[in-house]
């Protein structure tokens, strides 16, 4: 059985993707285009949590998804931003894997598991393994197996460029720090799935 404080938690990630679902749409977040970094402690913060994630203690269960779409301005993402087969997208090998970009109240900037990236024909993908060590980890693989998180590359400004392009904001160039799991990504139509 489950404390009601983490029921009160799963109830506040679905609603928020049920909201996020009936409202997404391109370009209506459009000011918050400059991710993280709007200030330079928050540059510091990112960079540090990052810098110092470690791998998650087990057990683990296996995901996969879309980090990262191509398409174009007519489809562009909640923010008005896309990314095509001509954005210069560097990985640097295994990430570390979040969730909500470290913004979740409850687990914080705690990693969660790491991914490995691989391009495809339709973008960015990742197979990853994230700890199911505790009563967040178990949710978190329940809200994935219900579909109802999607994922969304993390980036520090000055690790990607942005150029108007089609009357939307195009990606020419996008360093991935980390991935998120998350109930609201900036593309609601990436995917994560359990495997297996």
């Amino acid at each position: 059985m489950i404390s009601e404080e983490l029921a009160d938690w799963i109830g506040a990630q679905v609603g928020d993707r049920l909201n996020y679902m009936q409202t997404a749409r391109p370009g209506a977040y459009r000011q918050g285009l400059t991710q993280r970094g709007g200030t330079p402690e928050d540059a510091r913060a990112y960079r540090e949590m990052i810098r110092t994630a470690s791998d998650p203690p087990g057990p683990l269960f296996t995901v996969r998804g879309t980090l990262i779409r191509f398409t174009d301005p007519g489809h562009a993402n909640t923010f008005g931003s896309y990314f095509d087969r001509n954005s210069r997208i560097t990985t640097g090998g295994p990430i570390p894997l979040f969730y909500r970009h470290g913004d979740d109240p409850e687990i914080g900037t705690r990693q969660i598991g790491r991914a490995d990236l691989y391009r495809g024909e339709d973008g960015i993908w990742f197979e990853g393994r994230v700890s199911a060590a505790d009563a967040h980890g178990m949710a978190l693989r329940e809200l994935i197996r219900r579909g109802l998180l999607g994922a969304s590359p993390g980036g520090l400004a000055g690790s990607y460029e942005v150029v108007e392009k089609g009357g939307a904001a195009w990606y020419s160039r996008y360093s991935v720090l980390e991935g998120s799991l998350t109930p609201v990504p900036a593309d609601p139509e990436t995917t994560v799935t359990l495997d297996g």
